[in-house]
């Protein structure tokens, strides 16, 4: 199967639609007024939602229909991360481990390094966790998703395997 691709137009297009960061003055301002678990649920929910938005405007883009086969959907989780990235400069490395596995080793992670440059220390999650599964949820795929090295847990780089175990319809709520 040829190598899914977007040209600089589309990714450029899509980074606009979706950009990386989302508002933080509003999480910061619910932090203020609900606290900070309010916050961080708020925040990782929408980051869900924001990452299966971005997800179907990159199938479309590319012109895949739905639902998409699972052995395409890992190939659609790869061109999202190399997208989907601030100023869309992915700097880590994507390694296919078999025809259903990818591990990702990210460092250093842009949501890491954002959050230390901000002092923000309410997030209790990966928030690219929550957007990988934002990811899931558009292609209408399960997935096991690990997270085997943590930057916010004193590891070198995060780490991420995820391998796509199976379909699922699209409309499916998130477990």
């Amino acid at each position: 199967m040829p190598e899914l691709t977007l040209s600089d137009r589309q990714s450029e297009d899509l980074r606009k639609r979706h950009p990386y960061w989302p508002d933080f003055a509003v999480i910061l301002d619910l932090a203020q007024r609900a606290g900070w678990e309010q916050a961080n649920r708020h925040y990782l929910l929408t980051e869900r939602d924001r990452a299966a938005a971005a997800m179907r405007d990159l199938i479309e883009a590319v012109g895949i229909a739905s639902p998409v086969p699972s052995p395409l959907a890992l190939d659609l989780i790869e061109l999202a991360v190399r997208t989907f990235t601030p100023d869309g400069k992915f700097t880590g490395v994507i390694q296919r481990d078999g025809p259903s596995r990818i591990r990702i080793v990210n460092c250093p992670c842009p949501g890491f390094v954002r959050m230390e440059e901000h002092g923000w220390l309410g997030v209790t999650a990966c928030s690219s966790w929550h957007r990988r599964h934002g990811w899931y949820d558009a292609l209408g795929v399960t997935a096991r998703d690990i997270i085997e090295g943590d930057m916010g847990l004193g590891d070198p780089a995060c780490v991420s395997i995820i391998e796509v175990t199976g379909s699922r319809a699209v409309a499916d709520t998130p477990v």
